[in-house]
């Protein structure tokens, strides 16, 4: 209850004459709607599978729930909203990496966020590359617990792709090496979870 954490909700009308459309329509929506549910708990059962310190758990479940809530705000250009929620993601997940230092999953979060912020600060190249500086650090960090871990490798891959876009590195030697470094950590992210759609897009940009 602490955690914040919430599921999807739904309710559905249908006119009385309408039995047969009904039947076969509402089969399909909760189809849906069930299989958005239980992708989201089984995430959850895993991130509770990789941890066994209850409070990193819970203020995760709180700093994923500003994330999805900063990624909200993004998409709806809200970016004084956005960087708000996004600062208060980032700190949650630094409390949880603090309350269980072994775990790699909130390192992961925070990396995930910066990298967002720093995507949303292009317009401000000093403070685009502070931000995708904390992206990589938090990214090394995760890796260093979890050579495993795909979203820290996706994340540092952007991250890096990003200032190779933005023209932040200016020696013509280390930007080719920026670019192969994004290139091969993506990759990686998608060896390890093919299913990662954005470092599969961000690939095919590359």
């Amino acid at each position: 209850g602490t955690s914040g954490v919430e599921f999807e909700r739904a309710s559905f009308e249908r006119s009385a004459d309408e039995l047969f459309e009904l039947q076969t329509g509402l089969a399909e929506e909760v189809t849906l709607l069930l299989r958005s549910w239980l992708g989201e708990e089984i995430d959850v059962r895993q991130v509770g599978a990789e941890t066994d310190v209850v409070a990193a758990w819970a203020t995760f479940q709180r700093g994923e729930r500003a994330r999805k809530l900063a990624d909200e705000a993004y998409y709806a250009d809200d970016l004084d909203g956005f960087e708000r929620l996004a600062e208060e993601a980032d700190g949650l997940f630094g409390q949880a990496a603090a309350q269980d230092p072994a775990w790699a999953r909130p390192r992961v979060g925070r990396a995930e966020v910066t990298r967002r912020w720093a995507r949303a600060s292009v317009g401000d190249l000093l403070e685009a590359q502070t931000l995708i500086d904390r992206t990589v650090e938090y990214a090394d960090s995760a890796i260093a617990i979890d050579q495993g871990a795909a979203g820290a490798y996706e994340h540092r891959g952007y991250a890096n792709y990003l200032k190779w876009a933005l023209g932040l590195e200016s020696d013509p030697e280390e930007a080719d090496a920026l670019f192969a470094r994004a290139e091969e950590d993506l990759e990686n992210a998608v060896r390890l979870d093919p299913g990662r759609a954005d470092a599969w897009n961000t690939l095919s940009i590359l």
